[in-house]
């Protein structure tokens, strides 16, 4: 009787020690599955967080894009009146060639004559300055517009790496449902 207690009392140790150590398992089973669904978390949220930066760069290149469109057009305004400009001087000048030879033919208008040259002088000097004025202006928009680009590239760039970035993060959260 007393070797039958013996092998109870010990029989009962050990499974007192192996429920012991299943509470412990099923414990540290519990914390493991708590620290994924944390990490989880913070994997989502970090996702959510690259998505909407992305968009946020995705609307920057649009406006950038609107910006580049217009000083494109800006700047083919200015050429097309830079070239009409171009094409008064040369009557312009045509027109100062004609007055010149008919004040050397006919001396009676020459004094009419003198003061047309001169509006007309005047005039082309007005369109001279123009022009420079254009000049500037177009290379000004020029700079402008190599800016955009280059501000445009940055976003593409950065938006390139958070694209990258999400991408990894999505291909962890797989990796982290299962571990639950």
């Amino acid at each position: 009787e007393y070797m039958g207690r013996n092998d109870f009392k010990q029989k009962q140790e050990a499974l007192e020690k192996e429920r012991d150590q299943l509470k412990e398992d099923i414990q540290d089973t519990v914390e493991q599955n708590i620290e994924a669904q944390e990490g989880f978390r913070n994997a989502q949220n970090s996702l959510k967080q690259c998505q909407k930066h992305i968009k946020e760069l995705e609307e920057t290149i649009a406006e950038k894009d609107k910006q580049i469109s217009r000083v494109k057009e800006t700047l083919e305004i200015t050429i097309d009146d830079k070239k009409q400009q171009i094409l008064q001087i040369l009557q312009i000048l045509k027109l100062t060639g004609d007055l010149k030879d008919v004040s050397v033919n006919k001396t009676q208008n020459e004094e009419d004559t003198n003061l047309i040259v001169l509006e007309v002088n005047n005039e082309l000097q007005q369109i001279k300055e123009q022009i420079t004025t254009l000049q500037q202006e177009k290379v000004a928009l020029q700079h402008q517009l190599e800016d955009l680009e280059k501000e445009k590239n940055q976003y593409l760039e950065c938006n390139l790496m958070l694209q990258t970035k999400s991408f990894d993060l999505q291909q962890l959260l797989p990796t982290n449902r299962n571990a639950e």
